[in-house]
């Protein structure tokens, strides 16, 4: 088994989120984080790079 690094977990974070998004449709940051089991500032860090992107 591999290390996983912290790109590793951001990236499976980030693909969480999305997934959660997706089904949701219409979901906010702490029902996000409720969800996915993650941190609130994990999900609003996330998020806000999603955003900046231009993907959400």
């Amino acid at each position: 088994m591999g290390k996983t690094g912290l790109k590793d977990i951001k990236n499976q974070n980030t693909n969480l989120i999305m997934q959660q998004i997706m089904q949701a449709r219409s979901i906010s940051r702490i029902e996000l984080a409720q969800e996915t089991g993650l941190s609130p500032s994990t999900v609003s860090s996330i998020v806000g790079d999603l955003l900046g992107k231009g993907i959400i």
